[in-house]
């Protein structure tokens, strides 16, 4: 809580208190108990659904059709951030999005002939393979800041 007091009037107005209305929903539901438990459960059910929609998508389209429409659907959802980006970093975004959107064509194409849930472990296997091979590249293991 804080507490403010109106300099305009004399020493008689009490303290105007200003709290809650001040906070925004995501600060509320960020700093609740079950808010970021909530959240991580809803990113991993959408991220456990991403193969099997895949699969679906790749049955009812061709890969290519599918890559796009998830490519296009995602270019609309960003794309009110795009002129808010620094100059500076638009080549590696550039770079960063060529490589998202590589990994999405061999998923889409991977998900073809083989089942998602291989694929899905695969997917997954890069949670240990990246660490491991950062290791052995730069010869230091990572911490949680890096």
């Amino acid at each position: 809580l804080v507490f403010d007091e109106d300099d305009d009037d004399d020493d008689d107005e009490l303290a105007v208190l200003s709290s809650d209305k001040d906070r925004s929903i995501a600060d509320g539901v960020l700093n609740s108990y079950l808010g970021p438990r909530l959240l991580l459960a809803g990113a991993s059910v959408l991220y456990g659904t991403n193969f099997p929609l895949g699969a679906i998508m790749n049955d009812s389209l061709p890969p290519s059709a599918a890559t796009s429409a998830r490519m296009v659907l995602a270019s609309l959802a960003l794309s009110p951030f795009l002129p808010k980006l620094d100059p500076k970093l638009s080549g590696t975004a550039l770079l960063c999005g060529s490589f998202t959107a590589l990994g999405y064509i061999t998923q889409s194409l991977s998900l073809v002939d083989t089942s998602p849930a291989k694929v899905a472990f695969i997917g997954a296997a890069t949670v240990v393979v990246c660490p491991t091979l950062e290791f052995f590249v730069n010869n230091r293991p990572l911490g949680l800041r890096d």
